[in-house]
């Protein structure tokens, strides 16, 4: 929007395009400012275009930028909505890639940072439609699995370990340590089938 002379205010849209020399050097840009107040299919196309921008960004905030995976902001929202009686039993798997701090300083951080997307790789590949990936934080990565118990983790965690074997970065081998706890009922609070799987993820590593 803008406010013109007379005080009056008018939706415009911008027009920029560059000033160029003619070996193709930009030396300026020009811009002008097409009234469209009167045009409610342009409103309504600049609408859409901030809501589309807004949601793009909203769902770029919640992917972690190195593994591509979802980020903690994103594993919380979704922890609270399969809270719920019909995802249980909801199933959450901790996963730490060992001696991250050790790789990143002997090999450098481009090795290390290699070796985390390609351990998580098969984390992303590995899962189910229903089932969310995120990092927790630092090398710490976290599963959510609706309607999933214990034998049925068992089975998905042999095969993710499995898998990790198979990974080799010069001449580096992934190793990583797992810990999860169920949900079975409203009766648990969400937040201590959390804390028992980082508890069992501790003793594992």
């Amino acid at each position: 929007e803008y406010e013109v002379a007379n005080g009056s205010v008018v939706v415009g849209k911008n027009h920029w395009a560059p000033i160029k020399k003619r070996d193709g050097e930009i030396i300026g840009v020009v811009c002008f400012i097409e009234d469209v107040s009167e045009n409610k299919g342009s409103i309504k196309q600049l609408l859409n275009e901030k809501n589309s921008l807004d949601h793009n960004m909203e769902s770029l905030s919640f992917y972690d930028q190195l593994t591509g995976v979802y980020n903690r902001r994103f594993y919380e929202k979704e922890l609270a909505h399969m809270d719920e009686s019909q995802q249980y039993p909801l199933s959450v798997i901790m996963m730490n890639i060992n001696g991250m701090s050790k790789i990143n300083y002997d090999y450098g951080h481009a090795v290390g940072d290699i070796l985390m997307r390609k351990a998580v790789q098969v984390l992303k590949y590995g899962v189910r439609g229903d089932d969310v990936v995120a990092r927790y934080e630092g090398d710490e990565f976290v599963i959510l699995m609706p309607r999933t118990e214990g034998a049925k983790v068992e089975r998905a965690l042999e095969r993710f370990r499995k898998n990790m074997n198979e990974i080799k970065v010069q001449s580096l081998k992934v190793s990583v340590s797992f810990g999860f706890a169920t949900k079975y009922d409203e009766s648990e609070k969400i937040e201590q089938v959390v804390a028992a799987a980082l508890k069992q993820l501790e003793r594992q590593k």
